[in-house]
């Protein structure tokens, strides 16, 4: 039937299964009904023949190769191996078992499991001579066993050799947790090297207490030699895993332990000169690692945890990709954070540019310093202030039951008199649920003074304060002793005075009836995703107009470019910023955020590039004000 079948039976009938098939089959047809002969009385070649066939039948033993087929699944190459050769030996074992049996049995009649022994002891040359065949043909047999033996086991384990040497040692490691409830971070993704000790300095950082955290590095290439010696010599090395593998492969993700991950970080290469191409390869990863999580055996537990995952995207136009998502249901697991490199890092500029030392604050806050009083000069006031203001770092802490109906103002006072932290900002929750990305929609208040906190059973509200460290900065449990009548007394005449007006957003959030809350997350996720396109560029030119400069008309290139000298063509200029850029590919996201309203008055915006304005990068700023385009180089006078 097979033969029949087959496409190419010329090269079915020439290969090893189906030899083995004829071998089986052939015999069972010649010998149904027919005694075997003994060997002694063999007298003919008819006999002989008779003989040959019957003892063809032990080839049947040969059709547990196949399994092989099933081996082929598997991905690791050295595991493949590994258990091809098992099989191999096993096959080996039984068959030459089999056919000294047969052979042996008027002389020796011992049973089967007495000629495993025989066969393992012959083919690994032990050969004790406990038992040992009396016929010819049986020390025939022997013999070949022998040789087959000293030729094919060698070539079984070269090419097991073979393959260990030529996989690295990091394709075949798995993440293998010390403790049974210690916490670990995957990131996988692209990375570059050069920032990974500083990244690991403020992930391990003391001030955060993370004592038991283990990170796990998912990157496809071997490690570098960078690499190499931060995993040897850097001291957080008996934090760090490294794993060689791919976030697109199932088995590599189960290697990485995805699925009791308290985080996972999706790196980009900032530096990659195809960066539409490097965020479509973090998004592919990003809809892998989700389907993985939700096709898992272990998804249940998503459930009773949340799973923080953070994806870093170059670009802010593919964030838009993120919309479409079909994932949005089990999204809900999930603290999904996105972050767009050329969005903050344009961000960060603008702020320098239009507030001086901004930038400066900002990565204060967010780098962990170790300063020791001792190593602070107080004959330089300023400089002690700075060090000392570099040893606090911004901090999420939820909010204890006890801040309830205090309105914000009098709660920040009242922690930076107790604790020593400063409060100042809120996250609270959206009435609607869930915001376009199919993610729990919420809003950030930077020190909203006459918000009144919220009973906490019903609203999750997460605070973000600046403190010297996690403990300190951790006011989600009580805080105070319970005996402290004084603080007692304080927070009751806090409330007393407190002023009744409620923050609009608390208010109408109480006002929302129980139903309208309780509709799923599918319904208004496809809600959105029905949207018109037409509508959604409606809202963002509405957005872009209130919040921006805009021009009435896009100004043209030709009008916009600085021919002669910039004084001279526009003399009522009263001031004017020189934006020096070789690469304008993003100069649009910088111009953007200049244009911004809250910053007041506008200066001119004068773009300085020894290259060629091309019409895709104008488009990005044509619709912007007092913008000009001047061509030159900024070493040239």
């Amino acid at each position: 039937l097979n033969f029949l079948l087959a496409d190419h039976k010329t090269l079915f009938v020439k290969s090893f299964f189906s030899m083995v098939d004829i071998l089986t089959v052939v015999p069972i047809w010649i010998t149904d009904g027919r005694t075997v002969p003994v060997v002694q009385n063999i007298s003919s070649s008819n006999d002989m023949i008779l003989y040959v066939i019957f003892g063809l039948n032990a080839t049947r033993i040969l059709r547990a190769l196949r399994v092989r087929k099933i081996l082929i699944r598997t991905t690791d190459p050295v595991e493949r191996q590994v258990k091809e050769m098992c099989l191999n030996l096993i096959v080996m074992v039984l068959f030459f078992a089999a056919i000294m049996q047969f052979l042996e049995f008027s002389v020796q009649p011992y049973d089967f499991h007495n000629w495993i022994y025989f066969a393992v002891v012959t083919i690994t040359l032990v050969g004790y001579g406990d038992i040992a065949p009396k016929t010819a043909f049986g020390r025939a047999v022997d013999m070949f066993i022998i040789a087959f033996s000293i030729v094919t086991i060698p070539m079984m384990t070269t090419k097991l050799f073979r393959s260990m040497k030529l996989q690295s040692v990091y394709a075949r490691t798995t993440y293998l947790p010390v403790k049974k409830r210690s916490k670990h971070v995957l990131i996988c993704g692209d990375h570059d090297s050069a920032p990974l000790p500083q990244f690991f300095d403020d992930l391990f950082h003391e001030n955060h207490h993370q004592f038991e955290l283990h990170a796990v590095l998912l990157f496809p290439d071997a490690p570098s030699v960078e690499m190499v010696m931060l995993l040897q010599e850097s001291i957080h090395s008996s934090s760090i895993t490294y794993l060689q593998g791919s976030g697109m492969n199932g088995a590599d993700l189960e290697r990485a332990k995805l699925d009791s991950a308290d985080a996972v970080l999706i790196m980009t290469n900032k530096c990659a000169i195809n960066q539409e191409e490097q965020d479509m390869k973090c998004l592919m990863l990003r809809l892998s690692i989700f389907r993985h999580l939700r096709d898992s055996s272990n998804s249940y537990h998503l459930e009773r945890r949340k799973l923080h995952f953070c994806t870093q995207l170059i670009r802010p136009e593919n964030k838009k990709y993120l919309t479409h998502d079909r994932l949005l249901e089990f999204r809900h697991h999930l603290e999904d954070v996105v972050l767009c490199m050329d969005e903050i890092k344009m961000g960060m500029l603008a702020q320098c540019l239009s507030f001086p030392g901004a930038n400066t604050l900002l990565i204060n806050l967010i780098t962990p310093f170790d300063m020791s009083e001792a190593q602070m000069d107080e004959d330089s006031l300023w400089l002690w202030e700075y060090k000392r203001g570099c040893m606090w770092e911004i901090y999420a802490s939820a909010l204890c039951a006890d801040f309830e109906g205090l309105r914000f103002i009098d709660l920040a006072n009242l922690l930076y008199q107790q604790r020593g932290i400063l409060l100042f900002a809120l996250q609270v929750p959206d009435n609607d649920g869930i915001n376009s990305c199919g993610n729990s929609s919420t809003s950030l208040y930077l020190n909203p003074a006459n918000f009144v906190i919220p009973k906490l059973e019903e609203v999750k509200i997460v605070a973000f304060v600046i403190a010297k460290n996690k403990v300190q900065s951790d006011i989600s449990s009580k805080i105070f002793d319970e005996n402290d009548s004084g603080y007692r007394e304080e927070l009751q005449g806090i409330r007393g005075k407190r002023d009744s007006q409620r923050h609009p957003h608390i208010q109408e959030h109480h006002d929302k009836k129980d139903d309208a809350r309780e509709s799923t997350s599918h319904h208004i996720a496809k809600h959105l995703y029905l949207r018109e396109e037409q509508r959604k560029q409606d809202l963002e030119r509405q957005h872009l107009q209130h919040n921006f400069h805009l021009r009435a008309e896009p100004l043209q290139l030709s009008e916009a470019i600085v021919k002669t000298s910039f004084t001279a063509e526009h003399p009522f200029a009263n001031k004017h910023t020189i934006v020096i850029s070789k690469d304008l590919r993003n100069i649009g996201d910088l111009i953007r955020l200049l244009r911004a309203r809250s910053l007041g008055d506008l200066s001119y915006l004068v773009i300085l590039s020894p290259c060629a304005m091309t019409a895709e990068v104008w488009q990005t700023v044509a619709e912007f004000e007092e913008i000009a385009f001047l061509r030159g180089s900024p070493t040239e006078e």
